[in-house]
């Protein structure tokens, strides 16, 4: 098992979005040893919270998927840094699929316009699995996914939050 988190221990020896990080977690997950990829991308730039009232500007909207114009400096540079720990993380599972690993995206469900979880007044919501990169690599891999509206912590189950999952078969 191979951890990587920035947050518990890891520092930024353990960022995805940096290159070197990246090499090596492509080198690891291509090795036919590797039997899976875990994902959990940090959701705060996705997070349905944005929209909730008193209404800021939102990191992300349905036109702007890779963040809204005229943010703060400190949050667009955010948005960036989960738009490349997302498309890291993609290479990553998809080195490992070459060889038939398994992989989990762990993040919440979308909350927008036309989710079967949509909230009212945050039909703008944008989600990881609403952004380009995800539906192209969920369409090249033939991606099921699947919702669950209970989470479990080191507390146990909670039904406080939300994950998807997804399942794929060889192109």
């Amino acid at each position: 098992v191979v951890n990587i988190d920035t947050v518990h221990g890891g520092g930024d020896a353990h960022d995805i979005s940096d290159c070197d990080v990246l090499r090596m977690l492509l080198e690891i997950a291509s090795l036919a040893r590797c039997v899976g990829v875990l994902v959990s991308v940090p959701c705060a730039t996705w997070s349905v919270a944005h929209l909730a009232p008193p209404r800021r500007t939102p990191p992300r909207t349905g036109d702007h998927k890779h963040g809204t114009p005229g943010l703060a400096a400190n949050v667009a540079a955010r948005v960036r840094t989960a738009n490349r720990i997302l498309v890291n993380s993609i290479a990553i599972v998809e080195a490992a699929l070459l060889h038939g690993a398994a992989f989990l995206f762990e993040s919440p469900v979308p909350y927008g316009r036309g989710s079967v979880h949509a909230i009212p007044g945050r039909e703008d919501h944008v989600s990881m699995w609403d952004m380009p990169e995800m539906k192209a690599f969920a369409a090249r891999w033939r991606m099921a996914t699947y919702a669950s509206t209970t989470s479990v912590t080191n507390r146990g189950p909670s039904n406080s939050g939300r994950a998807s999952a997804g399942t794929a078969r060889q192109p």
